[in-house]
């Protein structure tokens, strides 16, 4: 309701000055701080998607996070798509440096289908502005353990447990298996994607222990069959491989895991009926 609210007063302070039917980018910005959307128009997009017909919204959160000022240029398919082009700006309130996440296939998280299926929604218009709460990010569980948010579009969680926060990005896909979570190292030249067990198969059903330093997958195949995976940090710099004779519709899901920091503790699965537990 706040989310909502604070829109609603900064989108009808915008139509007294709108003319013919729509509204400029120079208009927008007299009515809020520039700085900030000044410094993502500045932000190069790649050639292939440079156009003019871009609906411009941008958005950002109340706080910081973790340290951050995130603000994205969010550019919907049409005034009444759910889904469009981002770039995100995570700019260090301490030091001023910036990284960016950037998404040209196809976005859009809680916060903005909260304003793509309000009620009244009108379509989205080029300059639009809105400020967003930050959605919990997580659910503490009994015994240290942790789920990542389900409503939550990204957190800035050390998963990897080296001391150093990663960058998680939602995909936002709501399904009955969770949200799946994109993790990236932050590194000076940009982010890195990980593509390793577990790192490359966080959801919203994974639980986190920081303390005892594993992670547990949950995974589905159909009705009627069902894996957790418990991985663990490694003590040592040693290559681990898939020592567990899985069926098929389950171990694909450790590929990769001889570049993993962790390794695989247990397995149980649940497979027509009964269950079984694989442990090293």
């Amino acid at each position: 309701m706040k989310i909502l609210l604070l829109t609603t007063l900064l989108l009808f302070a915008y139509d007294s000055n709108w003319e013919n039917g729509s509204q400029t980018d120079r208009v927008v910005k007299k009515k809020v701080d520039t700085n900030w959307i000044d410094r993502l128009d500045q932000i190069p997009l790649p050639d292939s998607i440079q156009t003019d017909d871009f609906i411009n919204v941008y958005f950002k959160y109340n706080k910081l996070i973790c340290g951050y000022e995130v603000t994205a240029r969010w550019m919907p398919f049409d005034p009444h798509s759910e889904t469009g082009y981002v770039v995100m700006n995570f700019r260090n309130s301490k030091n001023g440096t910036s990284f960016q996440y950037v998404n040209f296939e196809k976005y859009n998280n809680s916060n903005t289908d909260e304003v793509t299926f309000s009620e009244n929604f009108k379509g989205h218009r080029n300059g639009d502005v809105y400020y967003f709460d930050y959605p919990a990010p997580e659910t503490e569980l009994r015994g240290g353990l942790y789920q990542l948010g389900y409503v939550t579009p990204f957190q800035l969680l050390d998963v990897d447990f080296d001391g150093v926060r990663e960058l998680l990005v939602s995909d936002w896909a709501q399904t009955k298996g969770g949200n799946h979570y994109a993790v990236y190292k932050i590194k000076e030249s940009g982010l890195e994607l990980m593509t390793c067990p577990p790192l490359d198969r966080l959801t919203t059903d994974s639980k986190l222990n920081p303390q005892a330093k594993t992670i547990s997958l949950f995974y589905e195949d159909g009705a009627y069959n069902a894996a957790e995976f418990f991985f663990s940090l490694k003590k040592s710099n040693r290559k681990e491989t898939n020592s567990f004779s899985l069926p098929k519709w389950c171990s694909d899901m450790l590929t990769g895991l001889d570049k993993s920091p962790f390794t695989l503790d247990s397995v149980r699965i649940f497979d027509h009926g009964s269950f079984r537990t694989y442990r090293k």
